[in-house]
């Protein structure tokens, strides 16, 4: 309520649920109407923000297993399996890693295609770097492209 429509708002692409969610379907197509880039960086740099924002999980992996255990179906039992290796030895950066490639980016990009059609013709946005000087850099940038003349 409080946003001034007359001023961007900067939102991660979603889908109409998240989590317990669901989001107006005005919100949703003005969401997907809207300017949208390709964020890439590389994987090193996602482990290491992924560490950072989900620390909880790395010092828990069992309780991370037991939360991913829904799914074994879509993954299949032997990406699982070794989900479950690397949580038993404690091999957290490339358990993340592994959540990305195997799950999170597939889906991702499912999600994209049917929610963002035009999607592969976005503006990218190649970061290096994913710590806070860098999206503060890159945020200030987009701000300052975004202001009106």
């Amino acid at each position: 309520r409080r946003f001034d429509p007359a001023r961007p708002v900067w939102v991660e692409s979603e889908s109409k649920k998240i989590g317990a969610i669901q989001l107006p379907d005005a919100l949703l197509e003005t969401l997907r109407a809207g300017a949208v880039y390709a964020v890439e960086a590389p994987m090193s740099e996602r482990v290491s923000l992924w560490r950072e924002d989900y620390g909880h999980f790395e010092a828990d992996p069992d309780g991370l297993l037991e939360r991913l255990r829904y799914l074994r179906p879509l993954i299949g039992g032997e990406e699982f399996a070794l989900w479950e290796k690397l949580a038993a030895e404690r091999r957290m950066p490339q358990l993340f890693q592994r959540l990305m490639e195997a799950h999170y980016d597939p889906a991702y990009a499912r999600s994209i295609g049917r929610n963002f059609p035009h999607f592969h013709d976005a503006p990218k946005l190649h970061l290096a770097r994913l710590d806070m000087p860098a999206l503060l850099e890159i945020a200030s940038r987009l701000h300052a492209q975004s202001a009106p003349a």
